[in-house]
């Protein structure tokens, strides 16, 4: 079966993908609106053990993926129609997105229960809110542990071995189609020479893809919250684009959004991985902070600017050593 390159209509690897996508649609739609209960209600946020850092940097930006992974996987099942043949490589990444929600969301559930475990900011916890929330979290980590289950099931199916053999580009053409009800608005080559300069640019686009999702994040929150400090706004959009690239070029290699075309230097994966590491550094830095001066023996209260030379001291390092790591491979 895993020599199939097209999954033939009423197989039962479609039944059991389905599943999967529907199972991470339900622990991602309850996620959701778990994430931004527990982060924008004021008063629900604050009786919440995980408000603080280091364990509200991850939800800082599951919240904004999950739903936009979600969105992307709702547009592609669009051609998932039960009286058409699927290509078995958009079976095996729709699979792998399916796992990667739920996965995220079992992340920040994770994050969630630490936080929990060692009593953080127990002093903040009150006898109505708090309770509601580890309820809350325990339905929600059940959802998210069967739907786990399922995907497991899913990416185990001989299928996953066509994932790398087209990409999400691959798809616009006939996602057009059927969002167009059929009409050709743009020439087929037009979409073809679309997706070869992006093949050709994945990074930067990805890189502008993450300074827009950075900068729309920072421009909200400092509206919200009446921020007035420059440096404060740059170094929050430096944090965000970081996360979001990160996250972005960790994504494109596991779902295969973008396959990056061809190139011979190799010494090119090497430097994929250290920035996919460097940019991943960037907010855990700062979620660490507290950790970090201490073990650095300063205990002050540092400015943006400070927060933002420690968040680039830690790239850096990150970005070497994963460079230093995958490199010497890339040449044997």
């Amino acid at each position: 079966m895993g020599d199939e390159q097209v999954i033939s209509v009423g197989s039962q690897v479609r039944g059991v993908t389905s599943a999967a996508l529907m199972a991470s649609v339900v622990a991602g739609a309850g996620f959701v609106a778990f994430a931004w209960t527990t982060t924008q209600a004021k008063t629900v946020r604050a009786a919440s053990p995980w408000h603080d850092d280091p364990y509200d940097v991850v939800v800082s930006f599951t919240e904004f993926v999950v739903p936009a992974v979600l969105l992307l996987m709702a547009l592609r099942m669009l051609l998932w129609r039960n009286d058409q043949t699927q290509p078995a490589f958009r079976v095996a990444q729709l699979a792998r997105t399916a796992a990667a929600s739920t996965g995220l969301v079992a992340m920040t559930a994770a994050t969630d229960w630490i936080a929990v475990a060692v009593d953080a900011d127990r002093t903040a916890w009150t006898a109505t809110t708090t309770p509601v929330l580890i309820t809350a979290l325990t339905v929600l980590t059940a959802v998210t542990a069967a739907g786990l289950m399922l995907q497991r099931k899913a990416l185990r199916l001989p299928v996953s071995e066509r994932v790398h053999d087209g990409d999400w580009l691959d798809d616009i053409e006939p996602l057009a189609a059927v969002l167009t009800g059929g009409r050709a608005i743009v020439r087929p080559s037009h979409y073809r020479s679309a997706a070869a300069f992006t093949r050709r640019h994945d990074i930067a686009v990805l890189a502008v893809a993450a300074v827009a999702a950075g900068a729309a994040v920072t421009a909200t929150q400092a509206i919200g919250e009446r921020w007035t400090d420059p440096l404060l706004i740059v170094f929050a959009i430096v944090v965000a684009t970081s996360g979001f690239f990160g996250m972005a070029m960790l994504g494109n290699h596991v779902l295969v959004f973008i396959a990056p075309a061809p190139r011979p230097n190799r010494i090119h994966r090497a430097v994929r991985a250290a920035a996919t590491a460097a940019a991943l550094a960037v907010p855990a830095t700062v979620a660490l902070r507290a950790a970090i001066w201490s073990l650095l023996g300063d205990v002050t209260e540092h400015s943006p600017l400070g927060l933002l030379l420690l968040a680039t001291g830690g790239a850096v390092i990150v970005g070497s050593v994963t460079f230093g790591l995958v490199a010497p491979r890339n040449h044997s």
